[in-house]
C-alpha cells in the first residue's frame, strides 16, 4: 500500500500589509526547510517499508533467514529476517568475504 509521494507545498501569495510585525524571515525559511526535508523522509519510509515487505517475501521464497551479498562498492551486506518483530534487516560485514561466504553456504 504504497502512499502518494509528497510534493513541496506552492508557496502563500504575499500581500502588502498582511505581514506580522514578529516575523523573523530567516526562521520562516529555516522552518520552511525543515518541514521540506521531512516530508521527503516521511515519504521515503513508506517506500522503505514496502521493500522491505518484498524482500522479506523474497527470503521466505527461498527459503532463507540469512543472505550475504556484494553491494556494488565491494562491500559485503547482510540480509536477516528478524522473526521477533518479523523485520528484515540489511547491514555491512565486518569479516572477511571467504569467512562470511563459508558461513552463508553452511547455513543453507
Amino acid at each position: 500500500m504504497a502512499k502518494k509521494k509528497t510534493k513541496p507545498k506552492p508557496e502563500q501569495l504575499k500581500i502588502a500589509g498582511t505581514e506580522r510585525p514578529d516575523r523573523i524571515e530567516s526562521l520562516d525559511d529555516l522552518a520552511e526547510q525543515y518541514r521540506n526535508i521531512r516530508d521527503q523522509r516521511m515519504g521515503l519510509q513508506s517506500e522503505e517499508s514496502d521493500l522491505q515487505g518484498q524482500l522479506q517475501a523474497a527470503m521466505e521464497e527461498h527459503g532463507l533467514e540469512r543472505y550475504v551479498y556484494e553491494d556494488k562498492a565491494g562491500d559485503l551486506e547482510e540480509v536477516t529476517v528478524k522473526e521477533t518483530d518479523i523485520k528484515v534487516s540489511v547491514r555491512k560485514l565486518k569479516k572477511p568475504r571467504e569467512e562470511a561466504a563459508s558461513t552463508s553456504a553452511a547455513s543453507n
